[in-house]
């Protein structure tokens, strides 16, 4: 292993809280991207969890996606890491009610909830 690879696999470990109790989720604590992902600088912004990923289980196929067993965006436990379509990312997504109607759960944030009741129809 080159010295490069063991000065980036330090900086990754140094920003991992790692419980007690492995299975729990190890939380990035480092700096998060927009959508609330961690983001590692590895020669380009990286997201935490698939750089855990490759690092635990190897290579990421094209066209699939690191998804997460445990809805945690900043967890990067190997063990709550899967791979997925895009598509199983999406229903994924839909699921666990991060989505709105196939939109953006940012833009649902800003609609007001109107009741709907017979009157209103």
């Amino acid at each position: 292993m080159g010295i490069h690879k063991k000065f980036y696999l330090i900086r990754f470990f140094q920003k991992l809280a790692i419980p007690f109790y492995e299975q729990e989720c190890w939380e990035w604590t480092g700096a998060l991207n927009s959508d609330g992902y961690g983001a590692f600088w590895h020669g380009r912004n990286v997201n935490s969890h698939v750089l855990a990923y490759e690092i635990f289980k190897g290579t990421i196929p094209r066209d699939m996606h690191v998804l997460h067993g445990c809805d945690n965006r900043r967890c990067c436990n190997p063990e709550h890491l899967r791979l997925g379509t895009h598509a199983e990312n999406m229903k994924d997504k839909v699921v666990r009610g991060r989505s709105w109607r196939g939109g953006s759960i940012r833009k649902a944030q800003h609609i007001i909830p109107v009741e709907v009741t017979r009157a209103n129809l």
